[in-house]
């Protein structure tokens, strides 16, 4: 069927212009007559119009892609017209359309209304000659908005990592199909919520990702939306992952902490019931639901399967430091070590303070040194460095700060004149008959501050006696 819409001008237009008058109702409209030309307006007489021949008809339409029942305006333009000339009468027509399933187009003066959506070609003529616009103009009617909408997702039952596909189908108010533009909303909903992100939407095409219930609905962008979405399950995976999680993840030697294993799929969903054990190093231990140490140290704890091929699966474990208890011990050293030290010499006292479990305990606070004899002659350069500026002996102490009963001493030998050592036999200068095979060297060696160690006669060790007195047997070669 071809519907044509005939124009009447009540004006002269300036060629190119367009030349729109009403157009009738029905398929078909009725022609009328133009109307003459005003000669005063014009040239004088009608030779230098120009021939209805020489004339042709341009279509255009104020929208070329409307959605359906929105009213378009139908142009059409006499070109080659004189200046002043009348235009001739034009109409148009629909002469290739699809299969009206939403119904006809509707005219209403020059204005066109589809209700079918489609590809639609309109052209306009001259009627007194009927020239016909070799180049129609073609519009594409697109539905209009969905109302009507219907969302089908398949599978709806999902383990973490599927994809499903939804189908979109959907009408507008004319009953035209809708078949692209389809967008996926997903809201995590229904008797078990995921979390937001948990079901992906691309395209139209689902991808599970975290445990829960969700609504997938279809809509368009222009407006309409499912009502009524399709819920969509989504549960974990297979194990992947064996997570070790611990109350505190620092303790006191002697103290204990919490536990607890769980396996996550890949997307990190917990997956339950799966058996596990806990992989302790030997310096930890478990009571109970709780792990438990004495050393000092950092250590892994791991929760491991029970039955099952530990490289199978990510082991992720927890970190657990002990720190040492409270001292329970306090002792004082010199560094370096040495019997004595001299004058003007830095000294350097090491604190050591152990808890129950014999830890060291690092940096422990502790009181001003005491130093006896009192009035000793000493610098302190820094907390526990000494410099000690006469001889003699002289005792260190200190005491916990936190626990003042805990007290340590130290004592050290302070060494300002080198020890007196003499050779009493044989005497300077004697001479020594060769009458027996071996002759004994014998001294005194004295320090009334750090005592004598040893002696050395040649490089070699001498006998020392109580009597600070020493001697070394010596075998000459006569």
């Amino acid at each position: 069927m071809t519907l044509r819409a005939y124009f009447n001008f009540t004006t002269a237009l300036a060629a190119s212009m367009l030349a729109v008058t009403g157009c009738s109702d029905s398929l078909e409209g009725n022609a009328q007559e133009p109307i003459a030309a005003d000669t005063s307006d014009g040239p004088d007489g009608a030779t230098d119009w120009t021939p209805l021949g020489a004339l042709t008809v341009d279509t255009g339409v104020s929208d070329d892609a409307p959605p359906a029942g929105e009213p378009i305006e139908v142009f059409c333009s006499v070109i080659g017209l004189a200046e002043g000339q009348p235009a001739p009468e034009t109409h148009w027509e629909i002469y290739d359309h699809p299969v009206y399933e939403g119904g006809e187009p509707l005219i209403s003066g020059n204005l066109l209304t589809f209700e079918t959506a489609g590809l639609y070609q309109v052209r306009c003529f001259l009627t007194e000659n009927g020239w016909v616009d070799p180049t129609a103009t073609k519009i594409w009617v697109r539905p209009a908005t969905a109302v009507d909408v219907d969302t089908v997702v398949s599978p709806d039952l999902l383990v973490a990592g599927d994809v499903a596909e939804v189908e979109c189908t959907g009408a507008d108010v004319f009953g035209n199909v809708i078949t692209s533009g389809w967008e996926v909303n997903v809201t995590p909903a229904g008797t078990s919520p995921g979390i937001q992100g948990g079901l992906v939407a691309s395209g139209l095409k689902v991808k599970a990702l975290n445990v829960g219930s969700y609504h997938v609905a279809c809509s368009q962008p222009s407006g309409g939306s499912d009502e009524t979405p399709s819920t969509v399950w989504v549960d974990h995976a297979l194990p992947h992952r064996l997570v070790t999680t611990l109350g505190s993840e620092t303790i006191e030697a002697g103290e204990a902490t919490s536990l607890s294993c769980h396996a996550e799929d890949k997307w990190g969903n917990q997956v339950p019931d799966l058996p596990m054990t806990v992989a302790l190093p030997s310096a930890l231990t478990m009571q109970g639901f709780d792990v438990t140490g004495t050393l000092t140290g950092k250590y892994a704890v791991k929760c491991v399967p029970a039955a099952l091929d530990w490289t199978a699966f990510d082991l992720v474990h927890a970190p657990l430091e002990i720190l040492p208890g409270a001292p329970i011990s306090l002792m004082l050293s010199s560094s370096p070590p040495a019997p004595f030290y001299p004058t003007f010499t830095v000294v350097e006292i090491l604190v050591l303070a152990r808890d129950i479990y014999d830890n060291l305990v690092p940096d422990p606070e502790i009181d001003p040194f005491e130093i006896t004899p009192a009035g000793t002659l000493a610098t302190n350069p820094s907390g526990t460095n000494f410099i000690f500026l006469e001889e003699g002996p002289v005792t260190l102490t200190t005491r916990l700060l936190l626990d003042p009963s805990l007290e340590a001493s130290l004592d050290l030998l302070i060494e300002g004149d080198p020890p007196n050592v003499a050779v009493t036999y044989p005497l300077r200068g004697a001479t020594i008959q060769a009458s027996k095979p071996s002759i004994t060297v014998e001294g005194i060696a004295n320090d009334t501050v750090a005592g004598i160690v040893s002696v050395q006669v040649n490089g070699e060790e001498a006998s020392i006696h109580d009597d600070a007195t020493w001697s070394r047997i010596f075998i000459p070669a006569w």
